[in-house]
């Protein structure tokens, strides 16, 4: 499924929003454009090279994707798993930001 979405789905969403979203802030778009590309990212390294299954109810995570067979140490596994996942927040906070910024500056909010 990852690479159906990331061949057709995610492609024209990026297509839309950078050629068809002309009623859209520059601001916004750029913050719905960086948006797509973390999800897109993170869908790659989520689905492919790191591939977690969580193990529940204990607190562990197996790692079955191409990084983990390379042999890495597990705190640096770890870190890049974490890295990742921040990764994703910042655009969207961007995003949700701008789009506050914005209403607040059309309503005159004090």
């Amino acid at each position: 499924l990852t690479i159906l979405s990331a061949s057709t789905i995610h492609p024209l969403v990026l297509y839309l929003l950078i050629f068809k979203s002309k009623a859209m802030t520059r601001d916004i778009r750029i913050g719905y454009i960086w948006n797509t590309v973390s999800i897109i990212l993170n869908e790659w390294y989520f689905s492919i090279l790191f591939r977690p299954y969580f193990i529940f109810p204990y607190d562990a995570i197996y790692c079955d994707g191409p990084i983990c067979r390379l042999g890495l140490p597990k705190r640096l596994l770890t870190t890049l798993f974490v890295f990742f996942i921040v990764l994703e927040i910042l655009p969207f906070l961007f995003l949700i930001l701008r789009m506050h910024h914005s209403f607040a500056r059309v309503t005159g909010g004090k």
